[in-house]
Order: structure tokens, then sequence, then C-alpha cells
């Protein structure tokens, strides 16, 4: 991407001061990158500074980017920790005459300079005793004259983007197509089911990986550990004062902050378990393809043709297609055992106002009946209903109620099968000879 110009840097300083007042909370580091969380106004922002020598970024996000971060310890990271975290920002700064460089104060005389231009990417954090940074400190010197800007500035959200998309590698880069195989060619249900599979995979270990990051960070231990070698409130570091509640004794509180400092290890094993199954999952997952995923499908739409009734159940059958069939029951008993096989998404049929069977309509789940398939299981049903009188109700117009079995429950305790149903539809159909 192209490296930050001075004006997107001042487009970048005037998007922070909405930041003002806001605490840094916690820092994380890379080999490569310096991340810094922000708590305002209960919601959570970052501050990514990417330490590339040939283009240094540094972006603003209102989420976390879904970017993998292998963490590092570093001694800036360690000198962040100690001394800035719970500080607050009071002032960001951008002076076009030093070129790409931006300057955020904190409360206490605290600042962080971010120079970010390429061969000389710097992050230099100062204290009012001591200062550290990445590099070696360079000295810069103003400019004579601002130089103009010929192309359009980039939105903070555009080079934003624009960075994690250079960060992320292309998942089809350097791979080979089939002979005869068309980028363009339609997808088959296997080929998205795998995708899908895989996209959500992915999606939860980077959730499970920023979980693991915030738990493998102990400041309850940590001042846990400072309470227990000074037994006392005098010199307690600011930055702990927020774990802390001197309105109870210090050994309370270091009860309180061990107990939680131990709970915290306990989570971090079960989500490191979480993620070390969600990877293997995923290996698993494309080590087998969507091949695999195709031959489950197929056993599974087998399967789905034929759904045999369990338990002693007499009922007489219309089948509409091999993935479709319909079942009608002779007795009370039968209603209900069908009525209990059948899935949340099949189809109940029954005459409104009048005893009659229960038919029920067995379908994959991503089916559904077609005007044509409803007329002729409604006609079939009346045959099956009527029995020896079918030939008295010809011409004749009945209501028949459809809805799906979810939405039909058995009456407890009712001997004669009776049911409750609700969102059900309302069919007014001529009883015709067949």
């Amino acid at each position: 991407m192209r490296t930050l110009r001075p004006g997107e840097i001042q487009l970048l300083q005037e998007t922070l001061l909405h930041l003002k007042g806001g605490r840094l909370q916690n820092v994380l580091t890379s080999e490569q990158d310096v991340v810094f969380e922000f708590y305002f106004h209960r919601n959570l922002y970052y501050l990514w500074f990417d330490d590339n020598k040939l283009r240094p970024v540094l972006s603003f996000w209102t989420e976390r980017p879904h970017l993998t971060l292998r963490k590092k310890t570093s001694p800036i990271l360690l000198f962040l920790k100690a001394h800035f975290l719970g500080e607050t920002l009071v002032d960001v700064q951008f002076d076009p005459k030093m070129g790409r460089k931006i300057l955020l104060k904190f409360s206490n005389h605290k600042s962080l300079e971010f120079r970010i231009f390429p061969h000389g990417q710097n992050l230099i954090a100062k204290t009012q005793e001591n200062s550290l940074s990445l590099h070696k400190v360079k000295e810069l010197q103003a400019m004579e004259s601002i130089p103009s800007e010929d192309e359009d500035l980039r939105s903070v959200e555009a080079f934003s983007l624009e960075w994690l998309v250079s960060r992320k590698p292309l998942k089809l880069a350097g791979k080979k197509q089939n002979l005869g195989e068309s980028s363009n060619a339609p997808k088959s249900s296997a080929q998205k089911t795998f995708e899908k599979k895989q996209k959500s995979l992915k999606r939860a270990i980077e959730k499970v990986s920023q979980e693991l990051e915030k738990k493998e960070s102990d400041p309850w231990g940590e001042v846990a550990q400072w309470l227990k070698s000074h037994s006392n409130w005098e010199s307690l570091p600011k930055e702990f004062e927020v774990f802390v509640d001197k309105r109870k004794s210090v050994h309370k509180n270091m009860d309180l902050l061990f107990a939680k400092s131990k709970d915290t290890k306990r989570k971090l094993e079960g989500t490191k378990s979480r993620l070390e199954s969600l990877k293997k999952n995923l290996k698993t997952l494309e080590e087998k393809g969507y091949a695999s995923l195709e031959k489950k499908t197929a056993q599974g739409s087998q399967k789905s043709l034929d759904r045999p009734l369990r338990g002693d159940v007499k009922a007489r059958t219309l089948k509409l297609t091999p993935e479709i069939k319909v079942v009608c029951g002779r007795s009370a008993k039968d209603n209900l055992s069908l009525l209990r096989q059948a899935k949340a998404w099949d189809l109940w049929f029954h005459l409104k106002d009048q005893p009659s069977s229960h038919a029920i309509a067995f379908l994959p789940k991503s089916k559904s009946l077609t005007p044509a398939q409803i007329e002729k299981v409604i006609q079939w049903f009346f045959k099956e209903t009527f029995g020896a009188k079918f030939k008295n109700e010809i011409g004749l117009k009945h209501t028949v109620l459809i809805a799906e079995c979810r939405f039909v429950k058995p009456i407890r305790g009712d001997r004669i099968g009776r049911v409750q149903y609700r969102n059900e539809k309302v069919f007014v159909r001529e009883v015709k000879e067949s």
C-alpha cells in the first residue's frame, strides 16, 4: 500500500481528538506491531502501529481488526505497561512542518510520539523522568515550507482498511486451477458448506485467540504480589489503583486479587484447549476438502428419501416424489404417533371443525410443496378421510387446515387425539371425483 501522506496523518489526528478523555487500557506487541486499546464512553477503540521499515502505518479502529497478533514481550511493552496503563488521553498534536509525525499527550506529563515515514519509523514513549523508543532516536528538523499534496487524500477508514488487506495473504495466491475448471463455475452445495465451515472456524479461532491474549496478561496477580510485598497503600502505583478497593483492608484486597488471578489462570487453560481443538478441526477440514462433504451430503440426501415410520403405526401413504411422501393415520393413536415422528418443518393437514384423520407430509428441510402438490395432497386426503362416503361428498366444499408441525401440539391427556395449533393456513376446496 502507499505510505501515509502528511494530510492523511492530519485526518488521523482530527479523528483521535474525539478520544480525548479516554483511558489507555491495554497494550500488546509483536515482532512488528504495537497495539493500543483505549476505553472511552463504555466502548473500546484500537490504535495499531505497524513498524514496517518501508511502509510504516498507524491505523485506527472502532473494533479490533481480524488479524492474528503473534505476541512478543519487548522492553517497550514493559515500559508502556508500567507507566502508561490507566493514563488519560488529553491531547493529540500534528505539526505539518515536522512531517509525518503525530504526538499523543497523556495525563501526568506523559506522551507517545509516532514517526510514520520510511526508514525513519519509530515510537517514542516519554514520562517526566524516563523515555524509551523502538529504535534509536534521530533528531528531526522542521521543514521551511510544506510541500503541496496533488493526490486525493484517503480517509482514516480507507487507509486503515487498505493496510489490513495488505497484511492478509490472498487465499488463492499460488494455487493452480484444474484443467478445464472455470473460476466462474457455480459452486456445489458441498463447496458452499466447506467454505462456510472454514470461515466459521477461522472466525472462531480469531475470537478465541483474542480472548487468550487478554487472559494471558495477569494484572490481578501483579497487584496482589505488590500488596503482599508492601502490606500497605503507600506508594501504590497509579496503574494499580483501578484493581483495588481501598474501602477494604489490604489483606482482603490481596485475597480477592489472588482469587481473581487463580480463576483467570483456570479459564486460560480452557481457552488454550478450545483454541487447539478449533485449529485441529480446521486442519482436518482443509486436509479432507469438500469432497468428503459431498459424500456426507449424498448419504444425508439418500437418508432423507426414506423416513421409515417407527412403532406399530397403521398409515396410508401417498408418494409425491422420491423425497416427499404423505402419510395419513387410521386412528387417534396413529395420528399422535405420526405427529411425534414429524420434523418441525413437516406439514400437518386436518379438516376444520370436523373429525378427520391427520395427514403429515414428510419432506426435506430445504423443500416445500408446490401449489399443484398441495392440491393433489388435499384431494387424496379427502378420499382417505371420507372413505366409503367419498362419493356423497363430491361437489361439496370443505375447509382444510395446513400448518408446520412445529406449531401443532397434542393436548395432554386427551384420548381422542385432539391437538392445539397456530400459524395455520386455510384452504377451502371442492371435493373432486378422482
